[in-house]
């Protein structure tokens, strides 16, 4: 056993096996402190602690918009609530990021500067942005961050989610409108009119107008069962509807004219022309 007499640990040994086993535990262990010490070299440098304690008691919520029912193409006002309880803050402010489809709305900042803030409180910061008028009806978000010292080292994000409401829009065909018309004629008239807009029409409803614009004659036109309003309904997005009727031309009437075709919905008003000329 001359290989043991050079040893001296505190604790006894019990052989020339167990000198082996202990030189190989201790290379283990050098080994694992060596890949720990390199592995946690490569990781960042995350502010973790202060980011969550800011999110707790700072935050960010979207309190209401104006107008409250959104529409592809308005300007519509953000208005938020910040609230905070009991920090110490310097250089505060609240920023948005538009995306589609929320489109910048020139003249309004995308941020609000609130300098130091200390203590418990809130704060309403409000934004603009315009509605891309081309949006389909749908669920869009937004982004929006609270920045703590001028955002060098806390950044708070959050998600705002927006219902907008696309705009339904019309096209109207003839379908049998007779090439010739002449004075004193009664007429029969099919009209199909389609959404081909991106939002839904609500209660929609097209009205024959028998004065044809520009004219101040009640008697040039007159239908003569009297029914000028069609209801048409809920319309999505394509879908048509067909509607027919008869139209008496007057006697005295000549030239070309140009009746109008007021469509309603819930949401807006529109007027389209159906133009007839006289032989």
């Amino acid at each position: 056993f001359q290989a043991e007499d050079g040893i001296r640990d505190v604790e006894r040994s019990r052989g020339l096996g167990d000198v082996y086993k202990r030189q190989g535990y201790y290379r283990f262990v050098v080994l694992f402190l060596i890949l720990t010490t390199v592995y946690a070299q490569t990781l960042p440098m995350i502010p973790v602690r202060r980011a969550t304690m800011a999110s707790e008691w700072i935050r960010l919520s979207l309190l209401r918009t104006d107008p409250s029912v959104v529409h592809a193409g308005d300007l519509v006002k953000f208005i938020f609530l910040m609230d905070y309880f009991g920090i110490d803050e310097k250089n505060v402010s609240v920023l948005i990021e538009p995306r589609y489809p929320f489109l910048r709305a020139e003249g309004y900042p995308l941020i609000k500067i609130y300098g130091d803030i200390k203590g418990t409180g809130a704060a309403n910061p409000d934004f603009h942005m315009r509605i891309s008028p081309d949006a389909p009806t749908g669920t869009y978000s937004f982004k929006a961050y609270i920045c703590l010292d001028s955002c060098e080292k806390t950044k708070l994000e959050y998600d705002i989610s927006v219902d907008v409401k696309g705009n339904p829009r019309f096209s109207i065909k003839n379908l049998d409108l007779p090439d010739k018309i002449f004075a004193g004629q009664r007429i029969e008239i099919g009209l199909t009119i389609e959404n081909t807009g991106k939002g839904v029409a609500t209660n929609t409803r097209l009205e024959v107008v028998t004065m044809p614009e520009g004219i101040m004659d009640p008697t040039l036109f007159t239908i003569p069962d009297g029914k000028n309003t069609f209801e048409l309904g809920d319309m999505e997005p394509g879908d048509t509807r067909t509607i027919r009727f008869a139209l008496k031309v007057a006697s005295h009437a000549s030239g070309s004219y140009n009746i109008p075709l007021r469509i309603t919905t819930t949401a807006s008003q529109e007027i389209y022309t159906l133009k007839i000329g006289l032989y």
